[in-house]
């Protein structure tokens, strides 16, 4: 037996999961992704770095789709376990499917039950596929709630619980004390400064006279264009004297030098495992309520227990949600409650956990 995952691409997150998978499986645990995407540090030297992954074939953009080139070169034999990415848009996961039914192989859908991206036609039509597929792995345990109740199918659906590297953040991680001088940075957005994130609703309830005296740093930027965007927006809002942006690191000790420094984190847009990152750091967080429009790691959130949540889009209200939090005393509660719920579901090691044990189940 084989297990075989094939994504697109395999984000430098997914690191540190995979070797701990292939710790347990060794040669038996392969990873294929197309290098023409997605390309940086996880694919330089790969062969060397990661004897995991494996090049399968460039991805071919078409309107409203893609096909990723290889997938009739890739072995399939009976007993292996084939584990794609689930997106209707790849097309060539269709092909997969078949390939893997005619050789007797287990297939594994992994994707999102809902996510802030999807389109209700195109949900549906991934959903009426996923009931008719024999194995299931989703994001959170919360969307196995939600598509049991939707689907009235139990059987042979499986969740990671998408989590962080606990035992790296650990040893960079500052005890929580908002009294802390070196906590000089009050709120803190974590991750990619992109569309979804909704950077200028923040930056607009920044100017709100209740808001006036914080502080705020933007740490993610990925490239000069994403810094680009973010420093236009703080000029546009006259706010540099008060929000600053840094580029974004993959490593967890840059990262932390932020997080270290920092009060609150704030996601004014689709949050999805920056929160995960944030609050196991402690930070209390601040992010809105339609979980709709969020990624499927916003349900580790509970508000009032590990933060506050706003109104969606609504600029008054996320004002309201950052003066609130600042004259809560319960701040210290907020840090423990979150860290608390992140090692305990959250974690790489859990996620592994998990991965094995749906293996077991299904081969």
């Amino acid at each position: 037996m084989r297990i075989k995952v094939i994504q697109r691409i395999v984000p430098s997150y997914r690191q540190v999961f995979f070797n701990k998978l292939h710790a347990v499986y060794g040669k038996n645990f392969e990873v294929y992704t197309s290098f023409n995407i997605g390309k940086g540090p996880l694919m330089e030297g790969s062969e060397d770095k990661y004897p995991w992954l494996y090049e399968i074939g460039n991805v071919i953009e078409i309107p409203g789709a893609c096909w990723q080139t290889g997938v009739f070169k890739l072995k399939i034999n009976k007993g292996d376990i084939i584990v794609i990415e689930g997106s209707i848009r790849i097309i060539s996961n269709f092909i997969l499917i078949l390939r893997s039914w005619l050789a007797g192989a287990k297939l594994v859908w992994w994707g999102h039950y809902w996510s802030a991206s999807s389109q209700k036609f195109k949900a549906s039509i991934r959903h009426q596929l996923m009931k008719n597929l024999p194995n299931i792995l989703f994001y959170t345990d919360k969307e196995i709630e939600r598509f049991a109740e939707d689907h009235s199918r139990i059987n042979n659906i499986f969740s990671l619980n998408n989590g962080v590297d606990i035992e790296t953040i650990i040893k960079c991680r500052n005890n929580y004390f908002i009294e802390n001088q070196q906590r000089d940075i009050d709120i803190l957005f974590l991750g990619r400064i992109a569309p979804k994130a909704n950077i200028p609703l923040l930056l607009k309830a920044m100017l709100n006279e209740r808001c006036l005296s914080f502080n705020l740093t933007l740490m993610g930027a990925q490239d000069e264009k994403e810094l680009s965007y973010a420093n236009k927006e703080i000029d546009y809002y006259d706010l540099k004297d008060r929000v600053t942006v840094a580029m974004g690191s993959s490593s967890e000790e840059d990262i932390a030098i932020y997080t270290n420094r920092s009060k609150v984190f704030c996601y004014p847009g689709q949050v999805g495992l920056s929160l995960i990152h944030a609050m196991s750091y402690g930070l209390p967080s601040i992010v809105h309520d339609n979980w709709r429009e969020q990624m499927p790691e916003f349900c580790a959130f509970e508000n009032n227990k590990t933060g506050i949540s706003f109104k969606n889009n609504d600029s008054e209200s996320l004002a309201d949600a950052i003066n609130f939090i600042f004259n809560n005393n319960d701040l210290l509660s907020m840090s423990k409650s979150s860290i608390k719920i992140v090692e305990s579901k959250y974690t790489l090691n859990l996620m592994k956990d998990r991965f094995i044990n749906m293996i077991d189940s299904i081969k």
